[in-house]
């Protein structure tokens, strides 16, 4: 469990599994990294060290740790600040790498490739009569190689619900005959 104190600032309640715990050491537990400065047990007394099975809360973290999150000492403070920061930045990439928008040229460059097998498409039209034979002539285009799934269609302007859905499912938005919000 882990939270901001206003006079100790980050807190993490930490329970040891292995080895021994103690004020000074290098810690690192997700993005986070520190040094503690001081540590309490369960009934709030001041100790210097925790074995296995001794449940204590830390002081001295960088920022406030997610809750369940495992815990490992390092020699230096340094090597535990550089953990964390490659932690953070291994996590960012995988946060841009999911939600950045796919265009045509990344799609039709991943067919050539052999590693998309299905293409998900949200269409939008300016009236019913219009959509259902683009859908109908879309659906037409599946074949061995590709399937062409239509996730969502609807009549009205592209809005923004329709570009999240399209970044979710790493699909295209088209739009016949309509206009996009800003």
């Amino acid at each position: 469990e882990s939270k901001l104190d206003k006079q100790q600032g980050a807190m993490a309640t930490l329970l040891v599994q292995d080895g021994t715990l103690r004020v000074g050491d290098a810690i690192w537990m997700g993005s986070v990294s520190g040094k503690i400065r001081a540590m309490f047990n369960d009934r709030g007394e001041a100790v210097r060290h925790a074995g296995p099975a001794d449940p204590v809360v830390v002081t001295g973290l960088s920022d406030v740790p997610s809750a369940g999150e495992q815990f490992r000492i390092f020699d230096d403070e340094r090597a535990a600040r550089a953990k964390a920061e490659e932690h953070l930045l291994a996590k960012r990439q995988a946060e841009q790498k999911s939600t950045r928008a796919i265009s045509l040229n990344d799609l039709f460059a991943q067919f050539q490739a052999g590693n998309v097998k299905e293409l998900n498409l949200i269409v939008k039209a300016d009236v019913a009569g219009s959509l259902e034979p683009i859908v109908s002539s879309l659906e037409k285009l599946s074949d061995e190689k590709i399937k062409v799934k239509i996730i969502h269609q609807g009549i009205g302007t592209i809005t923004r619900s329709d570009i999240m859905l399209a970044m979710a499912s790493q699909g295209i938005v088209i739009g016949f005959n309509e206009n996009v919000e800003p």
